[in-house]
């Protein structure tokens, strides 16, 4: 087997492999004019550098000018000073989700001992995916309530007599989730704080009726906004890509229709139960 170094520096290569003496080399072997070949092998060790190795190496996403070597060797520094981190997870929710602590699984998704290691479904991912989730949702949280706590704003929920109107003139039932997302977003409206909530959802859920309702929800002679894609492109910035109307009594929701014909008979009763939503709030508005 060929060892190939490029533009290595002068003695490079003969402080790496000294004549004479035993080295482990690992990397990717390739044939080249009819010869086995390693190009800039990933690893060449002594005997005391084998006995550490795992057998399993890390492999990590790069880009340009980032070599895989210089990375491990950045991790492997990282986890050598990593201090010690107390535990901020409950004993119960360990002990049910059996985590092993974080030190540990950090160490062993970098520094595989077993291929089961670096499994997704594996304790040591596991615990590294509840953590990031946990911190995202609590930093989220702890920002919402400083926000709506420290943001005074006034009670807009109505009597929800328009509400239940426009539920009764819906030509299909609304499911346990759509009610859920409803009654909270009322709820949150009869706060003396602003609101601050996020409606998601996949494609034909029932987010835009459940906007409505909401918008249906709130005090008689206020009034209710909403914002559509005007072409559809999510990325674009949000004064291009949307535009908003404003009705004295409630809004008028535009939908978007589906090429697939499958969800036909869905757009019929949506539309249906939209142009009875509508002329009920029009009727509202003239009273």
């Amino acid at each position: 087997m060929v060892l190939t170094y490029f533009r290595a520096q002068p003695g490079y290569v003969e402080k790496l492999l000294p004549v004479g003496a035993k080295r482990y080399v690992s990397g990717t072997a390739q044939m080249y004019d009819g010869t086995l070949q390693i190009t800039h092998p990933d690893r060449v060790v002594d005997e005391e550098g084998f006995a550490k190795l795992s057998g399993i190496d890390p492999v990590y996403p790069l880009t340009e000018g980032l070599a895989l070597g210089s990375l491990r060797r950045a991790m492997a520094q990282a986890l050598q000073k990593l201090p010690p981190l107390p535990e901020w997870i409950s004993p119960e929710v360990i002990r049910r989700c059996k985590f092993p602590p974080i030190a540990e699984a950090l160490n062993r998704v970098h520094v595989p001992v077993e291929l089961t290691d670096i499994l997704p479904d594996g304790p040591f991912w596991s615990r590294l995916a509840f953590d990031e989730l946990l911190a995202g949702q609590t930093g989220a949280g702890a920002g919402a309530r400083a926000t709506t706590a420290a943001t005074a704003g006034d009670r807009n929920a109505g009597d929800g007599h328009l509400r239940n109107k426009i539920i009764d003139a819906l030509p299909y039932a609304l499911t346990s989730s759509q009610q859920q997302a409803a009654a909270a977003i009322t709820d949150d409206l009869r706060q003396p704080v602003r609101m601050l909530r996020l409606l998601q959802g996949d494609v034909g859920s029932g987010k835009t009726v459940v906007a409505l309702l909401a918008a249906a929800s709130r005090q008689r002679g206020r009034q209710a906004g909403r914002a559509d894609g005007a072409d559809g492109d999510p990325g674009a910035p949000a004064h291009q890509n949307h535009h908003v109307r404003r009705w004295p009594s409630a809004p008028a929701f535009a939908w978007r229709s589906s090429p697939d014909a499958k969800r036909a008979r869905n757009v019929a009763n949506f539309w249906r139960g939209l142009r009875a939503a509508r002329s009920i709030c029009w009727s509202e508005r003239t009273r």
